[in-house]
């Protein structure tokens, strides 16, 4: 009875150590302590801003002070203390510029060197009407998975990236109905291994002299164990937790 009993106990504590959440922020607190914000420009006048409305976590970039020599205007947030390599990173999208269409939003994950024409990894975005896995390399992003998908302002939205070795999967979730992604897309790349996750904004419009904000809200990076990444997988919808937007 003794050794049926510390049975069940290991393989609840093995259950339970199935995903290992490292990070989790909701922002209520008002603060992005643990966080490291990151603007590029910022040494050339465009550094990026950041706040707390409502509770959510709000980067604004603003235009870049000289689009032709330094690109886009573009603000990141990331989580230095948590190196991933395989990998579950999501984000709520709260609030946005309905303005820019072509505004960019979205997580980050395996990055590093993250610095004015330095920024490697990958990033997981919704853009104009898309869903877009890019790979970042010296900052210069590469499309290598889209697909099409509208959202409304009246909604919040969940946006999950995953990465198991060179398999790497996004998400798109309507936090109104989160049982099902309304988007989804998927690509096998190694390009790069392990990283930082993190949060960022950029202006993808054409000429690269606009501003771009987005809140996000109920970050979490974590670092499954091997054995426990289908659990990792079935249980990520159990979890959702919308924070609706103040008018």
């Amino acid at each position: 009875m003794k050794n049926l009993a510390l049975f069940f106990a290991f393989s609840a504590l093995l259950i339970t150590s199935g995903s290992a959440v490292t990070v989790f922020d909701d922002f209520n607190d008002g603060n992005d302590t643990g966080w490291t914000r990151s603007s590029p420009l910022a040494g050339f006048g465009g550094g990026g801003v950041f706040t707390f409305p409502s509770g959510g976590y709000s980067i604004a970039a603003p235009a870049s002070p000289n689009p032709l020599a330094l690109g886009p205007g573009r603000a990141a947030s990331l989580r230095n203390d948590v190196s991933q390599t395989q990998f579950e990173v999501y984000a709520d999208l709260v609030d946005w510029d309905t303005t820019k269409p072509a505004m960019v939003m979205g997580v980050l994950a395996r990055v590093s060197s993250f610095g004015l024409g330095t920024t490697n990894g990958y990033g997981l975005v919704y853009t104009n009407g898309t869903l877009l896995m890019t790979r970042i390399t010296a900052e210069a992003g590469t499309t290598i998975a889209t697909t099409p998908v509208a959202i409304s302002i009246a909604n919040d939205y969940r946006i999950r990236f995953t990465g198991d070795g060179a398999s790497l999967a996004g998400e798109l979730y309507d936090l109104a109905a989160p049982s099902v992604p309304i988007a989804s897309v998927s690509f096998t790349d190694a390009a790069y291994a392990t990283g930082v996750p993190g949060v960022f904004v950029y202006d993808g419009s054409g000429a690269g002299n606009t501003t771009a904000t987005a809140t996000f809200d109920n970050f979490s990076a974590s670092v499954p164990e091997p054995s426990g990444v289908l659990a990792c997988l079935l249980g990520a919808t159990l979890c959702f937790k919308s924070r609706r937007r103040s008018s």
